[in-house]
């Protein structure tokens, strides 16, 4: 009876151990494909993290973009740029190649398009953008869910559907902005290549003489921090010398005391140090960058009036012409 009693124990034992394996979550067999794959590999979880890093400063620069100055074509570049950056990662990782993440791309450069930049101002621009922001931060979270669930070994998910490479690829040739150049595909622009982008805007002189106010003050800005630093480093080193000079004077007066030669010898380094510093300071204020950038400062000043100027004149003529050509028309 007893013997009789354990192997039915044991049959119990063995049919609940064959449930137990038969329900198996999709993230352990997930865990268990990546670990068979070795996709845990150091160089490869590396490589990984490289780009999901490149992703996430891709949509830090668009939203600084849109933040700064909202020009149409940074802003069209900069998607651009995180376009390129999320297909390339895409077809690097297939397993964070999905349907969700193609949705999420296709909807923010939608509302990028949206957007009538002709509208946008100081006062508005939160308002007129709230679209695209919740673009990007949708575009962020479904990155980021993909992410966990791959890492997490969660790879049979329905709702990831993974897209062919082929099918991936030509349904991101529609996700672009057809504004801008495919030169900007390359991320970086020549002086030519930026040039064909402002002729294509009928703003582009205002656009580049913007710029160059605000990298002016931009400028401006730095150099007064420098010249600022300067003078509090300046008045340090008079205030250590002064403080050296004291406390030499006063431990010379006393005789055969421990370590005097020591720190004697201290402090004559700290006077000379502060002497070699100010000389230092006072080069770089005079000739060595102040007041060159002062100077350049003026001058640019100067050539921004008169480019300013010139600039008007054009755009008055222009608009004779153009009134010109209506009327006879």
């Amino acid at each position: 009876m007893i013997a009789h009693k354990q192997k039915k124990t044991k049959k119990k034992r063995a049919w609940a151990s064959g449930q137990l394996s038969s329900d198996v979550t999709a993230s352990e067999m997930g865990l268990k494909s990546l670990s068979s794959n070795s996709i845990f590999d150091p160089d490869y979880i590396k490589e990984l993290v490289n780009d999901i890093r490149k992703f996430s400063h891709m949509l830090l620069y668009l939203k600084e973009a849109i933040f700064s100055d909202c020009f149409k074509e940074v802003i069209h570049i900069r998607l651009e740029e995180l376009l390129r950056v999320l297909k390339s990662i895409m077809n690097k990782h297939q397993n964070l190649n999905s349907v969700d993440l193609q949705n999420a791309a296709e909807m923010l450069t939608a509302k990028v398009k949206a957007v009538n930049f002709t509208e946008v101002n100081e006062e508005n621009k939160n308002d007129l953008f709230q679209e695209v922001f919740s673009s990007i931060e949708t575009l962020a979270f479904t990155f980021g869910n993909i992410l966990t669930n791959f890492l997490m070994g969660d790879v049979g998910n329905d709702s990831l559907l993974r897209l062919p490479v082929s099918r991936e690829t030509k349904s991101f040739e529609n996700v672009s902005v057809e504004s801008v150049d495919s030169s900007s595909e390359k991320g970086n622009f020549s002086p030519l290549e930026l040039d064909n982008v402002l002729l294509k805007n009928t703003d582009s002189i205002e656009l580049a003489l913007s710029y160059a106010k605000t990298w002016s003050k931009y400028t401006k800005n730095i150099v007064s921090w420098v010249e600022k630093k300067l003078n509090l480093e300046l008045e340090s080193t008079r205030n250590m010398v002064k403080l050296a000079e004291a406390t030499r004077t006063n431990i010379g007066i006393q005789e055969f005391m421990p370590l005097q030669s020591l720190f004697t010898n201290a402090l004559l380094n700290d006077i000379e140090s502060s002497h070699l510093l100010q000389q230092t300071i006072a080069a770089l204020q005079a000739n060595k960058f102040v007041q060159v950038k002062i100077n350049l400062y003026k001058r640019n000043k100067e050539l921004w009036k008169q480019d300013g100027a010139l600039a008007k004149n054009l755009n008055k003529q222009l608009d004779k012409k153009r009134r010109l050509e209506e009327e006879l028309n």
